[in-house]
């Protein structure tokens, strides 16, 4: 550590590599409508539910079903009896969740194509325009992951892995406390207290051959993060974890702190799946409110679920 005129200064250790390696996501193209229709899958399946006066609602799906629609408490597939104005507005839901597409756009795209495939299918598309539309409608609410999942495979064609440079040093206004193994000496300023703990078991164990908080945000060049998991929101792992005989680059692991207040909230769940192109699969740890001892945690059902004690052994492997 030196103390310069712009505060106190950690150089990396020698240990630590210069080069790390993430994945990175441009943000989204022009043409994005264009692509995400040509990655819509018009299956059989698919195409024959745009004949139904119904819609099959599972209770996974409840949410776009509100204001009147009868869902069954025991999850069962329902039949919900819709209007065509009550299709056709929630069939505009569906496209209104994707981001940054235009809505005028991506219907007259989609419209095109499904005649296409109406007629490649050796069926004859209805005729009158309206009809097409509420056919379309139809299949979109009957299908409500259809789209996203085209968002999905077209966002993901364009993630990149990319390398980046870990800084030479890092800097800060206060002295910060010394650390064993981390790539800079020390423990970083801004963890919250589960974050700290597990790095100072981090610290503490003798198969870690080094540790390193990894910052957050796309806007950060030394960041690692990581894209395939979603369709482009990113995800940048708490740290990365230098363990001795595990067979990666560099012996690098990815560790992510989870909260228990997050174990079942939104997407956080789906983190536990991601899986680096180099690294592996992130390792998901955790503790409930109250409990001395951090879990090795998975994702089952929408939810992170404790699955044995957190210990670094394990991580040696992939």
């Amino acid at each position: 550590m030196t103390l310069g005129a712009t505060g106190h200064h950690y150089s990396r250790r020698e240990a630590v590599p210069q080069t790390l390696h993430g994945e990175s996501l441009p943000p989204a193209p022009s043409d994005l409508e264009a692509r995400l229709v040509d990655h819509v899958d018009f299956s059989p399946e698919v195409l024959a539910s745009r004949s139904r006066a119904r819609a099959s609602v599972r209770r996974n799906e409840i949410g776009m079903f509100k204001n009147g629609d009868h869902i069954a408490e025991d999850g069962s597939d329902v039949w919900a009896e819709l209007s065509v104005a009550a299709i056709a507005a929630k069939a505009r839901q569906v496209v209104l969740r994707l981001d940054a597409i235009n809505e005028r756009e991506i219907r007259e795209r989609l419209l095109e194509r499904f005649q296409q495939a109406i007629e490649d299918s050796g069926a004859i598309p209805p005729e009158d325009d309206e009809e097409r539309e509420q056919a379309l409608d139809r299949v979109l609410i009957s299908h409500p992951r259809l789209l996203r999942e085209a968002y999905r495979r077209a966002r993901l064609e364009q993630v990149r892995d990319t390398a980046f440079n870990l800084p030479g040093e890092i800097v800060s206004d206060a002295p910060l406390e010394p650390a064993e193994r981390n790539a800079y000496g020390v423990f970083p300023a801004g963890m919250n207290e589960d974050e700290r703990r597990v790095a100072r078991m981090l610290d503490q164990n003798e198969k870690v051959r080094w540790w390193h908080r990894n910052p957050s945000g796309p806007n950060r060049p030394d960041a690692l993060g990581l894209y395939r998991w979603d369709e482009g929101e990113g995800f940048f792992p708490d740290f990365v974890v230098a363990i001795e005989g595990r067979e990666t680059p560099d012996h690098v692991a990815l560790l992510e702190v989870k909260g228990a207040h997050l174990w079942g909230a939104g997407k956080e769940p789906e983190k536990a799946k991601a899986v680096h192109v180099d690294y592996g699969r992130v390792v998901m740890v955790g503790r409930q409110r109250g409990a001395s001892d951090y879990q090795f945690l998975r994702e089952s059902h929408g939810r992170l679920e404790e699955v044995a004690t957190f210990d670094v052994s394990p991580m040696r492997y992939e």
